[in-house]
């Protein structure tokens, strides 16, 4: 019977660990609000019990986009990828990060709230802190199926998330598909600088 390999990393003091499950699965966008390259290892895993959704609401503050009519819209939020409680396993990778540059992360991610889930960890080990996972909060998380006026995805950012589920190869792509809502597609748009 063969063993399953699990990896293992190991924290610094100074260090907690951060699962990125939607833009920050592409490392780029991880470097960008860390300010520097990052250099130690990321590591996919997985956790269970929650399933990507097409639900957290971030109020507008910046950008619009040519309706099919021609009106130029503005939409009083964007909407981004969020975890909800699902009967799934949620693929993702998870980063060592110093703990001085989480106020950096918790402003990226403005509407949701850290939740501390490295017990609940498959395929990776952290050792030494904790891991945290961004949940969307109340009241921005969408609850029902609205028009892009009200939530709308920038395509942008779907190009994101499809170019770091790339960096991570097709049997990646596969958990992914399984733990994810279908984009709406009605919401996507080119969105602008308004």
């Amino acid at each position: 019977m063969a063993t399953r390999v699990i990896e293992t990393m190991d924290l610094a003091a100074d260090e907690v660990g951060l699962f990125g499950y939607g833009s920050l699965l592409r490392l780029a966008n991880l470097e960008r609000t860390l300010g520097h390259r990052y250099r130690r290892d990321r590591f996919v895993c997985s956790i269970s019990g929650w399933r990507r959704a097409w639900s957290s609401l971030h109020p507008n503050r910046r950008y619009s986009y040519v309706a099919a009519d021609g009106r130029r819209v503005v939409p009083a939020n964007m909407l981004y990828l969020n975890v909800h409680p699902g009967a799934c396993q949620l693929n993702g990778v998870v980063y060592a990060i110093p703990a001085a540059a989480l106020p950096a992360f918790d402003l990226y991610e403005e509407t949701y709230a850290r939740v501390e889930v490295g017990e609940r960890l498959q395929g990776v080990q952290v050792r030494g802190g904790p891991v945290y996972l961004y949940v969307g909060q109340p009241p921005h998380v969408l609850e029902a199926p609205v028009g892009p006026e009200v939530a709308a995805i920038r395509r942008a950012y779907v190009e994101t998330v499809e170019a770091g589920i790339g960096e991570l190869g097709e049997e990646f792509r596969r958990g992914y598909e399984a733990s994810s809502d279908g984009v709406p597609v009605v919401n996507v748009v080119d969105a602008e600088w308004a």
